[in-house]
């Protein structure tokens, strides 16, 4: 079996001004409410998110396109607005296809 090596660049889709792991500092509550309007605010911001850091990563210059995988870490539930928020994942991998090998979002 031949050996090949893959480039892969890896990057995290966040809400503006969220720290990762913010939630389970030892001082944070240890529940809170989550209203639908905020599932509500973080599906309007998602696509947004996305597009700024992918956006930021086809703008690097690499020398051959790599893989890219981002995490997108923002919280929905089931299936709330399940398939308007896929097709808007779609569109905005779709208008950056071109600029990666793979382009994953988990």
């Amino acid at each position: 079996m031949a050996s090949q090596i893959l480039d892969v660049e890896v990057t995290e889709a966040m809400m503006p001004n969220r720290m990762r792991a913010n939630e389970y500092a030892p001082d944070a509550p240890s529940m809170r409410h989550d209203p639908v309007e905020e599932w509500d605010r973080r599906l309007d911001e998602l696509p947004k998110a996305l597009d700024r850091v992918i956006g930021k990563k086809a703008g690097n210059r690499y020398g051959a396109p790599p893989t890219l995988v981002v995490y997108l870490n923002i919280e929905v539930y089931g299936g709330y607005r399940d398939a308007e928020t896929r097709a808007s994942i779609a569109i905005i991998m779709e208008q950056y296809a071109g600029s990666f090998t793979a382009l994953h979002v988990l």
